[in-house]
């Protein structure tokens, strides 16, 4: 009779924690900086902190750990442009292992599609 009464309240002890995502990132020397684009010929990240400088020569790590590809590599690399926003990009300056410019070529492919496959 009085169903209007019930109040349905989540409990917060039993709620499903949202799955973190984990985002790829480049790796220089001990710091680490957020990529936010990745191609056959080079990168763009962020939160450079004045930390690298135009025409520098680089040595990082990048790792890759997005829906559309899983994998990570060594490479150097050249500092092309660096922004007042925090931005900056590179272009590899070492030629890629084939496994590398293959997994890179399938990233941007699932991008592109919008697919959810992992390599």
């Amino acid at each position: 009779m009085f169903d209007f009464l019930k109040v349905v309240t989540k409990d917060p002890k039993k709620a499903t924690p949202k799955p973190v995502a984990v985002g790829s990132v480049l790796r220089i020397d001990s710091r680490t900086f957020p990529l936010l684009d990745l191609t056959k010929k080079g990168f763009v990240a962020n939160n450079h902190e004045q930390r690298v400088a135009v025409k520098q020569l680089v040595v990082l790590a990048v790792a890759v750990e997005e829906p559309w590809g899983k994998f990570v590599f060594t490479t150097k690399a050249e500092i092309q442009a660096v922004t007042p926003d925090g931005k900056f990009s590179g272009l590899w300056a070492a030629v890629l292992p084939p496994e590398v410019d293959d997994a890179i070529t399938v990233y941007i492919k699932n991008k592109k599609s919008g697919a959810g496959k992992t390599r």
